[in-house]
């Protein structure tokens, strides 16, 4: 899977910057032929003003996301890390820059072809595909 996530107190620009993160991962999901979902709560829950449509990009009702995002909300960040949550690795990165995109760059052999294919939850706001 492949999560977009804005956490409380964290800068992700503002509406316009943070979707055009959402629809480059979203993008990104497509080509990776991965599920794909967005964790957006603050400074409103999107599903207020974004319907769900055709896809279903909410965590509602997937258990083991669920999990796992509420053990990512309880991790200290860094820019870049890895941890276990209910036994499955979950990988996050901070794309916020230039350079930090070329290090997710690099990574995205893994992220759609990887073996593992472990959840991905990304928080961006730049355009990743132009």
């Amino acid at each position: 899977a492949l999560v977009y996530s804005c956490p409380p107190n964290f800068s992700c620009g503002g509406l316009a910057d943070r979707l055009k993160g959402i629809l480059s991962l979203f993008l990104l999901s497509i080509l990776s032929r991965r599920s794909f979902f967005i964790d957006f709560e603050t400074p409103f829950l999107l599903e207020t003003v974004l319907s769900t449509r055709t896809v279903d990009w909410r965590m509602e009702g997937v258990e083991m996301l669920q999990q796992m995002m509420r053990a990512y909300k309880y991790t200290s960040k860094s820019p870049s890390m890895s941890f276990m949550a209910d036994g499955a690795q979950v990988e996050y990165r901070e794309v916020m820059n230039v350079s930090s995109f070329a290090g997710f760059a690099d990574e995205l052999k893994d992220v759609l072809e990887g073996e593992n294919r472990p959840v991905w939850i990304v928080t961006t706001n730049l355009a990743m595909f132009k």
